[in-house]
């Protein structure tokens, strides 16, 4: 005698599905966790760019606004043009959800794959650190109070 046992498909499943069903039109009634999904789409966007910006050693301002750029509308223009979602249906803004945990996570593996990859400015910063002639108390300098003179003209 053989019974199947009905397999419940986890709630995460189901919303990773809707996610990425082209053309859903999901609105808040139909898809309540697109906020969410829309935030784990941008922490994986910032998780692998600042993994591209640490491994091609970039330094300077370009990588944060490009950094910035590609976790903001990357996932807003999938939102917007492949599911076409009706984001104004929603209770939080859609558009700004996650921005700010994703480039915290961009810039935390941009600088953890730079440091990695650059052993030898680690060992510099740590020698200047425990470095005795680079304390603080050398770089302070007591001037001696001197009079000028000063001449009157008149």
């Amino acid at each position: 005698m053989s019974t199947k046992q009905a397999y419940a498909v986890p709630e995460l499943f189901v919303a990773w599905s809707k996610f990425t069903d082209p053309m859903s039109r999901p609105t808040f009634e139909t898809f309540p966790q697109l906020p969410s999904c829309v935030a784990t789409a941008r922490l994986v966007v910032g998780l692998l760019y600042g993994i591209s910006l640490g491994y091609r050693d970039m330094i300077g301002g370009f990588g944060l606004l490009s950094g910035a750029s590609s976790v903001m509308f990357f996932p807003l223009v999938y939102v917007e043009q492949f599911l076409k979602a009706e984001t104004s249906t929603y209770p939080s803004n859609v558009a700004m959800v996650g921005v700010v945990n994703a480039f915290a996570l961009l810039i935390l593996v941009w600088v953890t794959m730079y440091t990695m990859n650059h052993p030898d400015l680690e060992a510099k910063m740590i020698i200047a650190m425990n470095d005795e002639d680079n304390s603080i108390s050398d770089d302070v300098v007591i001037l001696e109070s001197t009079a000028i003179e000063q001449e009157n003209e008149f």
